[in-house]
């Protein structure tokens, strides 16, 4: 369907482009009567003959006489063109303009417009999401027809979902047309609320956005560099139905810009995001605000008090939330001071209650954090994600934690103690400064909620050093241990509790030993990588000087090992293969006889029980009688492997190395699990 031509005089610049059709602003915005009349401008198109023959046919039969009539004018075009070429120009084009006028009337006497009410369809417009119809920032829907291109501009639910998309952060190219749009978008979306977000707010989009600000319930900016005098435009006005504000820059070295925010203007606020941007401190309490995310930003004193240190006045500051529910400072406390060596730790005076505090996420140097909850009162149940980092700049100053002695109350009744868990995971090191090293996290009733992880951006050493990270990651179990348990129990009666290995994680053998030995508690060791399994399956059945209740084993409390387990395809027992029948993965036999079966299977085979089921049973044997025994042991196949022959691992397999592992452990564990990994 396509509109008629363009009025003289009118620029393209005149024109505000949505999907695929063009409508100047003066018409979107006019009345009702207006709109009519430019649906009826079609008729001035329409030939005479046709325009009387439309009028003397019924409703049901306009669709048929028009896919007719179309089909003539598309024949004598192509007469003209083959007996007269470019001579026929003209008649083509009036032919072209009679066609355009009879779809206006076809779709005009479409079923769905003569049977449903137009307000039946507004209010199916109203709920439909344009997100499926946005493949690119386009409305396709307002080009199906003029008639549904005239209710949709009268649909402001629907427009207003339009703003809630993240599509308009694609403004990168085409700037002003795009604030056409957003313009004409704002105006048709009265009186609904609007949760808007956008990339950024020069002038124009803040004189927008200032007229609507009324309307406005969430607001996201960012990130951006600039828009430091728009932004302040906009944060200005009063918005009574705000209860989501987000004021993203990023962060870069230089002046960074500081707001101020009137909150008694925001009167139903909820949540208020800041990442690189700072803002004053309030003047007044804001008892509707119940989430507070601080990224790179610190909430600064008044301008008369500008000597107060960003932790003191971050700190202050939340007497003014007193009904936060959750709270996250990420490099927040220490923004004036990041690696915590230039200038010494402020003092905090008094002690700042968060009654209502749910979730306490905290990202900064470990003296600021520690400092920071050592003055902080919140409920037991508060869960904690702590992250500290530069732990070992380069001063190579000592191993301090973030944690204090009061962090964790002592549960009321020691046995919700000792069900307690506490999980240590570890994760491949790699050179980028968000990529995870370990992670602690408690589970159970009585205990803290707590995640406390370590980054490769804690500290440079961390990708690298394998004697640096092993003895942070045991230093951080040992604090971790000592505030979450303080009670003078038995090493081995509470601890860390299951220790989970990540695939390609690799450390020495000497510092596996160091680190199990730090884990007297541990209950399930699950790894992920075949050869580190290997090494530990070695460590936890080698008998040394007893540093566990005398037994000389490690990991004496230890009752299930989950272990992945490449299949070794090519090992030093099998040779090297001279035809693909070497690689063939374990074949289905039909006897009973454990003898018979070792002996007709592939190399493969054979290698899977000398090499995995060897070491297990040493391992087992030798701790039998001297630790508890390890109830249960779960096995994890790869689904498919690439060397030296690409396959997959079908389930008949998985089947019979379970039978295997039965046939060779059943003695030493009750329960054998084999599965092949999820792709």
């Amino acid at each position: 369907m396509q509109d008629g031509p363009r009025k003289s005089g009118e620029s393209t610049s005149d024109l505000l482009h949505l999907g695929d059709l063009s409508l100047s602003q003066d018409a979107m915005f006019c009345q009702q009567h207006i709109l009519d009349a430019v649906g009826r401008a079609d008729q001035r198109f329409l030939a005479g003959e046709d325009s009387v023959a439309l009028s003397q046919l019924g409703p049901g039969e306009v669709q048929e006489w028009c896919l007719s009539r179309i089909t003539e004018y598309h024949n004598q075009n192509r007469l003209l063109r083959e007996r007269y070429g470019a001579v026929a120009r003209n008649a083509i084009s009036k032919n072209k303009s009679h066609i355009r006028a009879i779809r206006t009337a076809y779709n005009d006497a479409a079923p769905i417009h003569r049977y449903f009410p137009p307000e039946v369809l507004i209010e199916v417009f109203s709920h439909v999401h344009p997100a499926t119809l946005m493949p690119r920032p386009r409305v396709p829907v307002l080009g199906v027809c003029r008639y549904w291109r005239r209710l949709l501009l009268h649909t402001p639910r629907f427009w207003a979902n339009l703003l809630s998309l993240p599509s308009w952060k694609s403004w990168n190219t085409k700037y002003h047309d795009h604030v056409g749009r957003f313009g004409a978008a704002m105006a048709l979306s009265a009186p609904q609320r609007l949760t808007i977000s956008i990339p950024y707010c020069f002038a124009f989009i803040a004189d927008i956005l200032a007229s609507h600000a009324a309307r406005l319930s969430s607001l996201r900016v960012g990130r951006t560099l600039y828009d430091v005098a728009s932004v302040a435009q906009v944060l200005e006005q009063d918005m009574p139905l705000l209860t989501h504000l987000a004021i993203l820059y990023q962060p870069c070295f230089g002046k960074v810009p500081t707001f101020t925010l009137n909150l008694s203007s925001y009167p139903k606020l909820r949540i208020l995001e800041f990442e690189g941007a700072h803002f004053y401190t309030p003047g007044a309490p804001c008892t509707s605000l119940r989430h507070l995310k601080l990224k790179h930003c610190t909430i600064q004193p008044p301008p008369s008090d500008s000597t107060l240190r960003s932790l003191c006045a971050v700190h202050n500051a939340l007497r003014l939330f007193p009904n936060l529910e959750t709270l996250s400072l990420v490099h927040s406390l220490s923004e004036d001071d990041p690696y915590g060596y230039l200038r010494p730790l402020p003092e905090l005076t008094e002690t700042i209650h968060l009654p209502c505090l749910r979730h306490l996420e905290l990202e900064d140097i470990p003296p600021s954090i520690s400092l920071f909850l050592s003055h902080l009162m919140f409920p037991s149940t508060t869960a904690l994600v702590l992250e500290p980092t530069d732990i070992l700049p380069w001063s190579r100053r000592p191993l301090s934690s973030p944690f204090f002695p009061g962090i964790n109350p002592s549960p009321s009744d020691p046995s919700a103690e000792r069900n307690a868990e506490l999980n240590l995971c570890l994760y491949l090191r790699g050179a980028r400064d968000d990529e995870k090293v370990a992670r602690w996290e408690t589970r159970g009733d009585g205990v803290r909620p707590m995640r406390v992880t370590l980054s490769t951006r804690s500290s440079a050493y961390l990708r690298h050093n394998d004697d640096d990270t092993v003895a942070l990651v045991t230093y951080f179990s040992r604090e971790i241990v000592a505030v979450l348990f303080p009670r003078p129990v038995p090493a081995t009666a509470l601890g860390v509790t299951s220790l989970t290995v990540q695939r390609f994680t690799y450390f020495p053998r000497s510092a596996w030993e160091q680190l199990l030995r730090e884990l007297p508690a541990l209950r399930r060791l699950e790894c992920a990588s075949g050869g580190t399994a290997d090494t530990l399956v070695k460590i936890l059945g080698n008998h040394s000087e007893p540093p566990d209740e005398g037994t000389g084993f490690l990991c004496t409390r230890l009752a299930e090992l989950a272990l992945g387990w490449y299949i070794p395809y090519c090992t030093s027992e099998l040779g090297q293969p001279e035809d693909r029948g070497e690689w063939e993965g374990l074949l289905p036999l039909q006897d009973n006889n454990s003898a018979e079966r070792v002996d007709s299977e592939s190399p493969l085979a054979a290698a899977l029980l000398s090499h995995f089921c060897e070491t297990l049973r040493r391992c087992l044997a030798a701790r039998a009688g001297h630790c508890e025994p390890i109830r249960k042991l779960s096995v994890s196949l790869p689904r498919e492997h690439d060397y030296p022959m690409s396959g997959v691992v079908e389930e008949w397999q998985v089947t019979l190395v379970e039978q295997r592992l039965r046939c060779a452990l059943g003695h030493l564990v009750p329960e054998i699990v084999v599965a092949a990994e999820v792709s």
